[in-house]
């Protein structure tokens, strides 16, 4: 009697189409971490130069080092960013006087603290037109009229300014 000789090939089409399959079912399935968004404004472009130094008394200084640990006017440990910047922010504010945020940071600074800092600095707005209100109106800032809002966002305009630290 013949033995009959098993094939050793096999048929890889049904395979091929397991794995498309596979691969179209994990390409709809799959969701895609969305990027964290910081809406700004950009200034409009101006051709104004500044003469003379910038007094002291109207800047906020932030600074970034490489290990993305924060120093707000000199103040290593900072616990609460927003709320140094608000301390900063209410003296100069008080004095009719235009703030300059000057953050400096180091060339290995992470982009993430960069953002984080923004937004830290974002929110301190948010608290200065609050407390503006209260300070100037005797108002909550919900209960006032398009005219006082405008008057309280002209009085709390201030400048950011980025500068890169030198290694």
């Amino acid at each position: 009697m013949k033995r009959r000789k098993l094939s050793s090939t096999n048929n890889t089409g049904a395979m091929a189409d397991v794995a498309f399959l596979l691969l179209i079912f994990f390409m709809v399935v799959t969701t895609f971490n969305k990027d964290y968004k910081l809406a700004m404004t950009l200034p409009p472009h101006t051709d104004q130069i500044i003469k003379g130094p910038v007094p002291k008394d109207r800047i906020i200084n932030i600074s970034i080092n490489g290990n993305n640990d924060l120093m707000i006017q000199e103040n290593n440990m900072v616990s609460d960013p927003t709320l140094e910047i608000t301390a900063g922010l209410k003296p100069i504010l008080n004095s009719n006087k235009k703030p300059i945020i000057l953050i400096k940071m180091h060339p290995d600074t992470d982009y993430q603290a960069y953002i984080e800092i923004l937004a830290h600095i974002k929110q301190a707005k948010v608290e200065m037109r609050y407390y503006l209100s209260q300070e100037i109106l005797s108002k909550k800032y919900q209960d006032l009229d398009n005219t006082e809002k405008r008057m309280i966002e002209k009085r709390l305009a201030f400048t950011i300014s980025e500068q890169e630290m030198h290694v």
